[in-house]
């Protein structure tokens, strides 16, 4: 600790500047020191190379540097069954984008002019080259005699050019030159090993309506259900349930929306265990000052009134209020037997006590004019 302290007194602050950037050499031969004695000096100051010139330096020194076959065997016989994660694939492709070092187009060795087979399928004149030479065949291949299937009666059929596609264009939808073959005829007239797909494992769908269907989609995924058939006869748990009722907190009806709950709810009535739901939901439960505030401020237009008793009117017209027999007169008295009023409740009806009469003293004043 003390010859670093010893040290680091006399190193020169343009010394401190230059390490991160500069060369140990080029330091070294700047400043007339060895360079062990850079290293005891940047040691002593904790200091170390910035990462950008670290990466500088290593791509100059691996320009025009060739391995020999034995150290690109070593690293191939390391790196055999080793798996990079996706972050370094990532980190590997972007610097690739970087430095413009992906093959692609023409740069590829494998670039044909950018055509595929796919694309002769969107040709018009090959379609219908396609088409002529089968049905001249019958739909039937020409080495083994196998019909097409499907409702075209071309599935498991191919056209096969006798002189070949890409060397002569000329050729290429003439009728003579085609023949009707199906998949595997056609790989053995082109040599190509043909391997025959195993056939389909099929499975009952998981919701429980006994449809069959193939374990693996068109793309080769698995699958359980057919489609939309994932929501049925499946409950929501608890940790559902809590999502979709944070989803909903705070959440308003449309117009249209409220429409249409008032159309589902007309004629329909309330079974005695939603009513029993209904009352212990409510029951305790009191609105808050500011709802409050905003219930007695919200007053209705008189044509809106008009409409509400209108309807009201009707509505007792077609189901008049039923009478309330002895038994439920007696519950209610019960009920009300020792409930007393608050003083607020007291102060309101002995209010409105007093308005009612002195609407009916200006009433009678006023009759007693005439």
């Amino acid at each position: 600790m003390y010859t670093y302290f010893m040290e680091s007194q006399h190193i020169p602050e343009e010394f401190i500047h230059l390490f991160p950037v500069t060369s140990n050499s080029a330091l070294a031969t700047h400043f007339t020191i060895s360079i062990t004695k850079v290293g005891k000096w940047a040691r002593a100051r904790h200091l170390v190379k910035d990462p950008a010139y670290k990466r500088a330096m290593q791509r100059q020194r691996a320009l025009g540097h060739t391995l020999s076959e034995d150290a690109r065997e070593r690293i191939r016989q390391k790196a055999l069954g080793r798996k990079r994660p996706q972050s370094v694939i990532d980190k590997a492709m972007a610097t690739k984008r970087a430095n413009g070092s992906i093959l692609r187009r023409e740069r590829h060795p494998m670039w044909k002019g950018g055509r595929s087979i796919a694309s002769r399928h969107i040709n018009p004149a090959y379609t219908q080259w396609r088409m002529v030479v089968f049905e001249r065949d019958g739909y039937r291949c020409q080495d083994c005699g196998r019909e097409g299937t499907g409702k075209k009666h071309e599935g498991g059929l191919h056209a096969h050019h006798l002189q070949s596609y890409s060397k002569f264009p000329a050729l290429r939808y003439e009728v003579s030159n085609g023949l009707t073959l199906c998949s595997k005829c056609h790989s053995q007239r082109h040599k190509i090993p043909f391997t025959k797909k195993p056939p389909p494992e099929y499975i009952e769908c998981a919701c429980g309506c006994g449809t069959r269907m193939t374990r693996l989609n068109e793309r080769g995924q698995p699958r359980r259900y057919v489609n939309h058939h994932a929501e049925r006869g499946r409950r929501n748990g608890p940790i559902e349930l809590e999502k979709i009722r944070q989803a909903q907190l705070g959440r308003k009806h449309t117009t249209e929306h409220k429409e249409k709950i008032r159309q589902a709810m007309l004629g329909r009535t309330f079974t005695p265990e939603h009513r029993a739901n209904l009352s212990k939901a409510t029951t305790g439960r009191r609105l808050s000052e500011s709802h409050i505030a905003k219930l007695r401020g919200r007053t209705k237009p008189p044509e809106e009134r008009a409409k509400i008793s209108a309807s009201q009117k009707a509505r007792l017209a077609l189901h008049p209020p039923r009478p309330k027999s002895e038994e439920a007169r007696r519950k209610t008295s019960i009920a009300l037997k020792g409930r007393t009023k608050s003083p607020e409740h007291r102060s309101k009806i002995s209010a409105s006590k007093r308005q009612k009469n002195a609407a009916k003293r200006n009433a009678t004043n006023q009759l007693s004019l005439f």
